[in-house]
């Protein structure tokens, strides 16, 4: 329906919001505005302003202003339930242009429901061709799509406009898709909520199961050094085997002769080393072989 809006009052949009106009102001009606119905409007009916998928592909197309888009659905997914709230169910497809490029779309919500309710009630229609009005551009790994936006986008599905009529009729060219034949293929689905993934898809193992193959690696070390940092409690701890090398043996016996300092404690500060006092020895933890 057209209508014309007598005094309305004009705001300005909040700077980085996203932006369901071109326009930097947004229209908001006060007691003294006046609405009444238009009877002979004359221009286009729905207001469609199209983005070429190649703007949306190569990132021309500014991520914070909406984007009405047109196409040949040519693949499609289960939708996934994946969260309690209907609102995130969300459905993947890819539509395709009159030049055979491929947009990726994602329909949240009651707009998935509302494609997967047409192609069951309409199996028979084979070709479908969509516009998505109103949509938000998402990049995900540096791969944008184009995803509804809450309830403010409007889904089209083989709608009897002129937009959808004229774009059918480009497909019907030599290299264009037979409409009695099937022109969309199913997504494989090989993505999984986090329960089916963490519960379902794998092996659960107990904690101890899990630990097991390191206590199995440390109990093979032969070391008698246990650094002052770890618990002197936990003998079995993988900090051992990873600091207690060869090479840190060597280097305490270079620094430290047991046999000249057997007199000396490692418990307490560290004491001058007999050859003078430009030297310091290590504080070090011994321990007894049996």
């Amino acid at each position: 329906m057209a209508f014309y809006i007598k005094g309305p009052n004009f705001a300005a949009l909040k700077i980085g919001g996203f932006k369901l106009t071109p326009q930097d102001q947004k229209l908001t009606f006060v007691q003294e505005t006046v609405v009444t119905e238009c009877n002979d409007f004359s221009g286009y009916e729905f207001g469609f302003s199209f983005v070429d998928y190649q703007n949306i592909l190569s990132f021309a197309h500014p991520q914070d202003t909406y984007v009405d888009v047109m196409g040949l659905v040519v693949a499609l997914a289960e939708i996934q339930r994946d969260h309690p709230d209907k609102s995130k169910h969300k459905l993947n497809i890819n539509i395709q242009d009159a030049k055979g490029l491929q947009l990726r779309v994602y329909l949240w919500g009651d707009y998935a429901y509302k494609m997967q309710e047409y192609i069951h009630n309409n199996s028979h229609n084979r070709r479908i061709v969509i516009i998505l009005q109103f949509g938000q551009i998402n990049v995900f790994r540096d791969r944008p799509s184009v995803n509804t936006y809450f309830t403010s986008s409007k889904l089209f599905i083989n709608s009897d406009i002129d937009e959808i009529i004229h774009f059918n009729k480009s497909l019907d060219g030599d290299d264009g898709p037979d409409s009695s034949t099937n022109t969309f293929s199913v997504i494989p689905s090989n993505q999984l909520s986090e329960y089916d993934d963490f519960m379902v898809k794998n092996k659960l193992n107990a904690i101890a199961e899990v630990w097991e193959p390191v206590e199995d690696a440390i109990s093979g070390t032969d070391d008698n050094i246990t650094p002052s940092t770890l618990d002197k409690n936990e003998t079995t701890s993988p900090m051992k085997s990873l600091t207690t090398t060869s090479i840190l043996k060597r280097n305490l016996e270079e620094v430290f002769d047991l046999e000249s300092n057997d007199h000396l404690s490692s418990s307490k500060t560290p004491k001058i080393s007999p050859d003078g006092p430009g030297k310091q020895l290590l504080k070090v933890k011994l321990e007894k072989n049996d």
